[in-house]
């Protein structure tokens, strides 16, 4: 089934748990309140958990590369800010929603022209970042997993 379950017509199905990959990122900011809002509606109950990721934190690699990005945009008719969503930009619309952060987990610490040309290398940087909690804010990529506020 296909479905916008941002309308007044779409089923209201309860799940244990819903997934939202790359998808909060690239949407627009009305669109996202308006989804996380459905998704929210969507979860069963107190233990029901929404997976979903942030693939633009900017305090990552990415906050190296951003300002070469931005006088690359500039006289295009591109915009100027980047595609970035901050810690702060999810707790806000999580707010929006009255869910709350169950875990988090940061991943996606090494650049992947690393990857390209030291594959072996770059896996074992990746993996030794990963099991390091503290360094879970400095990844590109932020999995979030969410549960209703008042659960």
């Amino acid at each position: 089934m296909c479905a916008d379950i941002t309308t007044a017509e779409a089923p209201e199905r309860k799940y244990d748990l819903i997934t939202a990959f790359r998808f909060f990122l690239d949407a627009g900011p009305p669109l996202r309140v308006a989804v996380i809002r459905a998704l929210a509606l969507r979860l069963k109950n107190a233990r029901s958990v929404l997976a979903f990721t942030n693939h633009g934190n900017p305090f990552s690699y990415k906050a190296i590369a951003w300002p070469y990005h931005q006088m690359r945009r500039r006289g295009r008719d591109r915009p100027i800010v980047g595609n970035y969503m901050t810690h702060s930009d999810v707790m806000e619309l999580l707010a929006q929603a009255n869910l709350k952060v169950v875990e988090q987990h940061g991943y996606g610490f090494v650049t992947p022209k690393l990857f390209r040309a030291a594959p072996t290398m770059a896996a074992k940087l990746e993996r030794s970042c990963a099991r390091r909690r503290f360094l879970n804010k400095f990844g590109v990529n932020k999995l979030y997993m969410v549960a209703r506020a008042d659960g």
